[in-house]
């Protein structure tokens, strides 16, 4: 179980960083109430779960040995944003948004053959990192100099946290070995 917690905290955190600059600038606009903030994120990041669990159970189409092959689409999604980065080295503020299919991509892997207790656990975890974002979001309006700190380093780590997450789906599952035998 402390293995699901920690693919969940990780998965959240890769495909929600962006939502930490949107949830700033939520919060140090006048004209949103903080309550009005939290359960608008909480409301998309339900919608973006329930949509990749909805994508997990087609996913009882795919044969077991092949589920594992899931762990491609976050390993795409981190290539792509490492990609992107790198074009736009030069840029001040280089694009980050992952979007919605992203993270249905990243987190429908993650419910592909997971048992109802590890599925229950991660739902509970993406509520506590709603929870965690809301607070560091509001914290950084008030700090500004943090908000730096994070936008550099956050946005460079994610792709490779999200290629990491996909290289281990495609292990845990043992996708390769068919191809390694």
């Amino acid at each position: 179980m402390f293995e699901t917690l920690i693919l969940a905290v990780a998965a959240f955190a890769s495909t929600n960083i962006d939502d930490a600059f949107v949830l700033i600038a939520f919060f140090g606009d006048p004209r949103f109430k903080g309550r009005d903030v939290i359960a608008g994120q909480y409301a998309g990041i339900a919608a973006l779960t329930l949509a990749a669990w909805v994508f997990a159970l087609l996913a009882y189409a795919i044969p077991d040995r092949d589920i594992g092959w899931l762990g491609i689409l976050p390993i795409l999604i981190g290539a792509m944003r490492l990609w992107k980065a790198w074009r736009q080295r030069s840029a001040a503020e280089p694009e980050a948004r992952l979007g919605t299919l992203g993270g249905v991509a990243v987190y429908a892997p993650l419910f592909a053959g997971a048992s109802i207790p590890a599925v229950l656990a991660t739902c509970a975890v993406f509520t506590i990192m709603v929870a965690a974002w809301c607070f560091a979001a509001q914290v950084l309006v008030r700090h500004r100099t943090a908000g730096a700190l994070v936008r550099t380093w956050g946005r460079r780590a994610a792709p490779f946290v999200l290629i990491a997450l996909g290289a281990y789906i495609l292990l845990r599952s043992g996708a390769l070995r068919g191809l390694l035998s």
